[in-house]
């Protein structure tokens, strides 16, 4: 879904503001077609999804929610099978409580948005689906009342009240609960909506001119504290804030409030990597989606700037009108000065970014996970790597991905993996191996993984095992290993023709 709800939110973006040419359109379809043909590999076969499919045990409430919503939305630009939705959302319906709330059937993937799998943010989170499905369902019912839409509205009805409850009684504290909440319900028309952002905005920070949030479990002291070599300047803020405050701004923008989410979205760009994105998949879903809905509220239809990056000389100049304002310029500089100056002369919007980058030979945060490495049948042509990881934190992992690197001229061996406990999926991205798990506890979870020698390379250079948060990538750690066989062979061991006689 990390592909394919930014295309969709671009794609919505482009259209409420009138900029969504025939080429435009045309592109953005065949990403929207590609992406609901990859989403239907995660589809079970009862209606619900799951990370893995069939392979997991049971549906996601939460992936089925998210995974509903957006292929509904969808719908405006691709064709998407509403049986098969209906399907998916009567999943959910089926497994709604009777005081209205949901709980979590499959995996815990993100234990931040997700928390135990119960809760008000689970429930809001559904809510949002249902409504979205209301508007389908209306449209497939042909204008007439139908008994799927009875049980639609009574599942809204139901989960709307749990919520009003949740918050007149004041029992929701934890600030990415009161945050989505108050989106869910304001989207659901309730007055509660109201009460529960307002308390919300007591939890808010400011600095300078943003507004941003800051879950308790997340501080930034705490963050900079796992710096034990070099601590940056700015640390990118956890997936959770990035969530808090996206909620935050699509409230903001659904009340009306365009001046007020200002500098909450002030804030949110300044948390975006290098690609566009911020630290996760999920926080980058909701944070594209929360930019482009204040993007297309706050559209200026006048486009002319002159911009310019100065250090005391011009470095970079920069022209945006109408014509090229969807499109990214990039200049690189021959210097890396500390210092700065950017200005602008005309009208209209424009995003300025700095992107520095540098390698390090080791973690500079203290490591999340322990990692061992342990090198067995070492010879020029094959060996095994054994690896043992062992989460160090309190909290529970969710899903954890394990990168392990392949050394030049060798490929794996996937099959020498053999069965491994908690182990969901593998995949060859290039020359890493892409290893995921439901979770990574306490307790030493080791397996090995052999690789043969494909191609005549010779000093094959050191490669790394790096295991991270898949909702929480800041969450990581990496070790490096370097089979000796092959670190110390040369041309003419690998290459017995490669050398002259004698």
């Amino acid at each position: 879904m990390v592909k394919f709800a930014p295309d969709l939110y671009i794609a919505q973006y482009l259209n409420a503001t009138g900029q969504l040419t025939a080429a435009l359109n045309r592109t953005i379809v065949d990403a929207l077609e590609a992406g609901y043909q990859r989403q239907l590999t995660y589809r079970r076969y009862d209606g619900g999804f799951s990370a893995f499919g069939n392979y997991d045990k049971s549906g996601s409430t939460w992936l089925t929610a998210f995974a509903s919503r957006l292929l509904l939305e969808a719908n405006d630009y691709i064709y998407v099978d509403t049986s098969m939705l209906q399907s998916s959302i009567r999943w959910l319906i089926d497994r709604q409580n009777l005081d209205g709330s949901f709980n979590e059937f499959g995996k815990i993937l993100d234990t931040n948005t997700q928390g135990s799998g119960t809760g008000p943010s689970l429930t809001a989170f559904v809510l949002l689906s249902l409504l979205e499905a209301k508007l389908v369902l209306q449209k497939s019912c042909g204008g007439y009342y139908c008994y799927g839409l009875y049980l639609w509205e009574e599942a809204i009805k139901n989960a709307k009240s749990n919520l009003e409850n949740l918050v007149t009684s004041d029992a929701i504290e934890e600030q990415f609960s009161l945050a989505i909440v108050s989106y869910a319900l304001l989207k659901a028309e309730s007055p509660a909506a109201t009460t529960a952002f307002d308390k919300l905005l007591t939890f808010s920070k400011t600095e300078g001119n943003t507004l941003y949030w800051q879950a308790n479990s997340s501080a930034t002291d705490d963050a900079q504290a796992g710096y034990d070599i070099w601590r940056p300047p700015r640390i990118q803020a956890r997936p959770i804030d990035i969530l808090i405050t996206s909620y935050a701004i699509l409230t903001f923008t659904e009340l009306g409030r365009i001046d007020a989410a200002l500098p909450a979205v002030r804030w949110l760009t300044t948390q975006r990597n290098a690609q566009g994105g911020f630290s996760s998949s999920q926080d980058t879903v909701v944070g594209l989606q929360a930019l482009s809905a204040y993007a297309t509220k706050s559209l200026r239809p006048k486009t002319k700037l002159n911009i310019q990056v100065t250090n005391p000389d011009v470095l970079a100049a920069f022209k945006v009108t109408k014509a090229n304002a969807l499109s990214l310029q990039i200049k690189e500089l021959s210097c890396a000065p500390t210092d700065f100056v950017i200005s602008a002369e005309g009208n209209g919007f424009a995003l300025v970014d700095i992107d520095y980058s540098f390698n390090v030979d080791g973690d500079l945060a203290t490591p999340s996970f322990t990692i061992g490495t342990l090198l067995s049948e070492d010879r020029l042509d094959t060996f095994s790597l054994l690896i043992c990881t062992k989460w160090l934190l309190r909290q529970e992992t969710g899903m954890v991905v394990q990168e392990i690197g392949i050394p030049s001229g060798f490929k794996p061996d996937l099959s020498s993996l053999g069965n491994v406990a908690g182990l969901k999926r593998t995949e060859r991205q290039g020359d890493v191996v892409a290893i995921y798990f439901d979770k990574i506890g306490s307790m030493s979870l080791c397996y090995s993984l052999r690789m043969d020698r494909e191609s005549k390379v010779a000093k094959s250079q050191r490669s790394y095992v790096r295991t991270y948060g898949y909702y929480d990538p800041a969450n990581q750690s990496t070790v490096f290993y370097q089979p000796k066989a092959i670190r110390d062979a040369s041309i003419c061991d690998v290459c017995d023709g490669c050398c002259p006689l004698g």
